[in-house]
């Protein structure tokens, strides 16, 4: 099982490389959506993205001839796309604010 190889001390990193992979990915986005409503559009889709990976740590999965779930082997929730919901999120009502888009 992976989660006997887990560290509490390097436990934070995870979140810090979610942080730069996101601030990567972010600066990419905003050079090539200059308009306002794409932008947004763009963040409603990933966010959706997001809660529904989150959703798939309940996934079975066949290993070795026995029927497993996804989450006894990996940390979903750690992985960048829904790591990075809160981040979005964030993003999401700073574009509506400095836009003054309101619905």
């Amino acid at each position: 099982m992976p989660y006997e190889w887990y560290t509490a001390e390097l436990g934070h990193t995870w979140s810090l490389s979610v942080e730069e992979q996101f601030y990567i990915f972010w600066a990419i986005v905003l050079s090539y959506t200059k308009d306002a409503k794409r932008l947004i559009a763009l963040l409603v889709i990933l966010i959706i993205l997001c809660i529904i990976v989150l959703f798939i740590k309940d996934f079975p999965i066949e290993y070795n001839g026995k029927l497993r779930y996804l989450k006894s082997y990996f940390y979903v929730e750690r992985w960048f796309i829904p790591a990075c919901l809160p981040i979005l999120v964030g993003s999401f009502f700073a574009i509506i604010q400095f836009n003054k888009m309101y619905f």
